[in-house]
């Protein structure tokens, strides 16, 4: 059985809460990932419940295409940051834009999907800010003055509801397939601010030769809209046929 234990039962004063979420995109060859459309509907959903604003955060360089796209669909604002020290994904350009951009806009919170990219510089980023990391959500409490977030830890075994300590910003990691891509909500009047965040060539540790895509099973399933499963009611693996035919449909 999934038990829960409460931890950091901290309270937000509303009053001095920052009125604002920030949600970063990732992407990669021109494509959102899917798990960044999680992101933003889930703080479409907090933002309405805070009575906060909401803006996406999207680096890279030569992206033009790619924030209009996220812009129409979302209809939130965009934070756009880009230069040839972001065209490749690098933990150390990463951390420093995103720490000037979170210092200029002062945000409650920064969303992001759980993803190998986000475990590789959230963890720096927090400890850069001197503040809060939850990593890997899978659910949330509001009560109107309490936001706390919900983790699981021991395989799934045991949920952990954490709280923040300390001031904004705080960091947030979302599980994916913990929140509804089909949440998002098309916004009204979407507009685009280009951000001036110089990134010296010196802050960059490494240089990315090659981005080689991992091996995949037949089927990606993270990337699937519709998952078709059979289990021991089938009674023999030739009935699997007719699962195979359904998803194929």
């Amino acid at each position: 059985s999934i038990g829960s234990e409460e931890i950091g039962n901290r309270q937000f004063d509303g009053d001095s809460m920052s009125e604002k979420i920030l949600v970063l995109i990732e992407h990669r060859s021109g494509k959102v990932k899917g798990i960044s459309w999680e992101a933003i509907g889930f703080g479409q959903k907090l933002a309405s419940q805070l009575n906060a604003e909401m803006a996406v955060v999207l680096l890279g360089h030569e992206i033009d295409a790619l924030v209009t796209e996220v812009s129409q669909r979302c209809g939130q604002p965009v934070l756009m940051a880009s230069g040839p020290s972001l065209a490749d994904y690098t933990p150390e350009a990463y951390c420093v834009a995103l720490s000037r951009i979170l210092e200029e806009q002062s945000p409650l919170l920064l969303l992001m999907g759980h993803t190998y990219q986000a475990i590789d510089f959230a963890p720096r980023l927090a400890t850069m800010l001197a503040r809060g990391f939850i990593p890997n959500c899978v659910d949330y409490q509001w009560d109107g003055k309490q936001l706390t977030f919900v983790r699981q830890v021991f395989n799934g075994k045991l949920n952990l509801q954490v709280g923040f300590k300390g001031s904004p910003p705080h960091l947030v990691s979302l599980q994916q397939g913990a929140f509804n891509a089909y949440e998002v909500q098309t916004q009204s009047n979407p507009k685009v601010v280009r951000l001036d965040v110089p990134l010296p060539s010196e802050i960059l540790k490494r240089k990315v030769l090659e981005v080689i895509q991992a091996a995949q099973g037949k089927v990606d399933l993270s990337q699937a809209d519709i998952i078709v499963a059979g289990g021991r009611g089938l009674a023999n693996k030739e009935k699997f046929q007719i699962i195979l035919d359904l998803a194929q449909a």
